[in-house]
């Protein structure tokens, strides 16, 4: 059942987590982390991963229909 559920809501999860991810890419802390040479993992850490938490974080709080 569990991994039915996970099948079922995960294109709508990974359709959040891209948006929102796409939105994050053009902030401008974004491109000055870029600009200044610091490593892909450090900045999909200390930055988008820590802003995508919000949106993860209600849509798995929300009743599903």
């Amino acid at each position: 059942m569990i991994l039915a559920l996970g099948i079922t809501y995960a294109p709508r999860l990974a359709r959040i987590v891209r948006s929102s991810t796409l939105v994050l890419h053009e902030l401008p802390y974004i491109e000055a982390a870029v600009a200044l040479g610091l490593p892909t993992w450090q900045i999909l850490l200390r930055h988008v991963l820590v802003n995508l938490a919000s949106p993860i974080l209600v849509h798995a709080s929300r009743r599903s229909p």
